[in-house]
């Protein structure tokens, strides 16, 4: 029974199928994504979801494309307010091209809609699961430009797929250049690329796949933008390449974010302007103190402009072990040091080390 402080998400369940094969079936693999979408939607009972009784389904439809008459369906009732949860069997069943599943996501955020995959522990009803798009395109851009300049990977794909050597050669070659252009290139070259290479997308607890169609790349490298003559083939049937990025959805501050597993690498594009703002008020706040004439921290404090708790507070900050605010300043401590962390750490160590203990950052990664 839901208790009258649970709100009623109203929950519509997305299926999908790219082929028409066995749809004709009494019981087929729209009714089976159905089925394990509502029986999901039901062990949620307590957290106030309800199906939504529309029929979202496209049968024989390619995940490729956004014209799709159920996932049309689908948005006009979100965007009529019907609809709080959308429900997966997998998330390609929304889309298997990047670009129209950020698409998506915008959609979905305008309208305060949260989606959830049943099937691959993905959930973005709670702050945790909320997908943060913008990282997600960076990791995978990231991801796709080291396939790029790793010619002993990209040569080995092109070799199963191009007869020529010398031209598996110079595609090679074409590719870590391509890697090389990738940050100066306008949006719409690289999302060209992307949709024409990426397969889909599975989004696991720890991983994100890249599944690519290595039969694209002979066309995408190509200089002028032709395919090949001497290709063994130029249609899909070579399985699609995989390429996995370790990294999880981790809480940093007010938004959550892609972090990168077993290293700080975590594709900040721009160092943490807070903490740069209260270490430099820090650093202010010590010379005031050391340049005093007898006064005390009220009294100095007052002259700061703040109270004396804050004033006090922050003063500590100022006598950081040098490591640690190089550290900050390089942009490469732990992604959940915030300045909000920082500024409320009442009990923060005298001893060096034993602040980077407190604040995990390390002596190797000064």
């Amino acid at each position: 029974m839901t208790t009258s402080t649970t709100q009623k998400q109203r929950c519509a369940v997305y299926t999908r199928k790219s082929s028409e094969e066995g749809l004709d079936m009494e019981f087929n693999s729209l009714d089976a994504q159905r089925e394990a979408c509502e029986a999901y939607i039901a062990s949620q009972k307590p957290e106030g979801w309800v199906l939504h009784h529309g029929h979202y389904d496209d049968g024989g439809v390619s995940g490729a494309t956004l014209e799709r008459p159920g996932l049309k369906s689908l948005i006009a009732d979100i965007e009529a307010d019907r609809i709080d949860v959308v429900v997966v069997y997998k998330i390609d069943r929304l889309s298997r091209s990047l670009m129209d599943f950020a698409k998506l996501v915008d959609v979905f955020d305008r309208h305060g809609v949260t989606f959830v995959s049943v099937t691959q522990s993905f959930n973005t009803t709670t702050s945790m699961g909320r997908l943060p798009a913008g990282d997600l395109e960076s990791l995978i851009e990231g991801r796709l430009t080291a396939f790029f300049r790793d010619q002993g990977e990209v040569f080995d794909v092109l070799d199963k797929i191009v007869e020529d050597a010398i031209m598996c050669r110079d595609l090679t070659a074409q590719a870590t250049i391509l890697a090389g252009q990738w940050p100066g290139m306008s949006t719409s070259d690289k999302r060209k690329i992307l949709n024409d290479l990426v397969e889909r997308l599975d989004l696991k607890a720890e991983s994100i796949e890249i599944h690519i169609r290595p039969y694209r790349l002979p066309q995408i490298l190509s200089a002028n933008d032709q395919p090949p003559a001497m290709m063994t083939s130029t249609n899909g049937d070579y399985p699609t390449l995989c390429l996995t990025i370790q990294a999880r959805l981790k809480r940093v501050g007010m938004e959550t974010r892609f972090i990168i597993n077993g290293s700080n690498a975590d594709n900040r594009r721009r160092p943490d302007r807070s903490l740069l703002r209260l270490l430099g008020q820090a650093h202010r706040f010590r010379q005031m103190m050391l340049s005093s004439q007898g006064q005390t921290m009220t009294e100095i404090a007052a002259e700061a402009g703040v109270s004396g708790s804050y004033y006090t507070r922050i003063l500590r900050l100022g006598f950081l072990a040098p490591d640690v605010v190089e550290t900050i300043l390089r942009n490469d401590h732990p992604l959940d040091l915030t300045a909000k962390k920082l500024a409320a750490n009442s009990r923060l160590p005298i001893g060096w080390q034993d602040q980077r203990d407190s604040l995990g950052i390390n002596a190797a990664d000064t």
